[in-house]
């Protein structure tokens, strides 16, 4: 964790790279909001060997408790834009994301210190942050979302406990996301790896790990965990 540092100077060259090709893709309001944003980070926090990179105004406050000016897209956590890099001998995605209209973290799906120095190959931009989108919703609102026979399983689930590397969250920890234009509810999180989240409305459950564009669809919720356990196991 950095401390002395505000803004830019806390930022290694592989993150300034993948920021700078985001800030390419914006409108110059849109820009100005995210450089004011990236100026005002006073911490940053790198978890699973520099795949995970949060960002903070002041120690761990919130991102939604600064001052800093926000971007109409508000939900609790939406991802900005994935971006492709090439190291020397291997290439990563990095997925930028936005938590409370607020630039938060950026998720290598690789770690950053297999690249060496990276150049930008590409990047796909997943929402307009100038939009208002996924703001919070209420508990109620959140289970409604959930297919019924989804929300069935969900309900059974917490009656029953979960055990494993998967922790299922209470219906007030519920909250949605927003990937490539869908929408999903996530209702479960991997230990330090990803969520497990139903579309809303719809009948598929999705795994997503950190960083990675194309999540496992399952048929039940049930499945998606078992899945996962399995997987698991043959690992260990």
């Amino acid at each position: 964790m950095v401390w002395f540092r505000r803004g830019r100077g806390q930022f290694r060259s592989h993150e300034l790279a993948v920021l700078d090709a985001v800030r390419a893709q914006l409108t110059p309001e849109a820009a100005s909001i995210l450089d004011a944003q990236i100026g005002a980070v006073a911490m940053i926090q790198r978890l699973q060997d520099g795949r995970e990179v949060n960002t903070y105004p002041w120690r761990f406050r919130r991102p939604g408790q600064s001052t800093r000016p926000t971007f109409p897209a508000a939900g609790q956590e939406i991802r900005l834009a994935t971006v492709k890099v090439m190291g020397a001998r291997t290439g990563a995605r990095a997925v930028v994301s936005l938590v409370h209209g607020h630039f938060f973290s950026i998720g290598f799906d690789k770690p950053p210190r297999s690249l060496g120095d990276v150049r930008v190959q590409g990047v796909t931009m997943e929402i307009d942050p100038m939009k208002p989108s996924g703001e919070e919703l209420t508990e109620q609102q959140l289970m409604a979302e959930l297919a019924p026979h989804v929300r069935a399983e969900y309900e059974a689930l917490l009656r029953g406990g979960v055990t494993g590397d998967q922790t299922l969250l209470s219906p007030d920890e519920l909250y949605g996301i927003d990937i490539r234009g869908s929408r999903f509810v996530v209702v479960a999180a991997i230990d330090g790896d990803g969520v497990i989240a139903a579309r809303s409305g719809g009948e598929e459950v999705a795994r997503f790990t950190l960083g990675d564009d194309s999540p496992e669809v399952y048929p039940t919720l049930t499945a998606a965990m078992d899945a996962l356990e399995a997987s698991r196991q043959q690992s260990r």
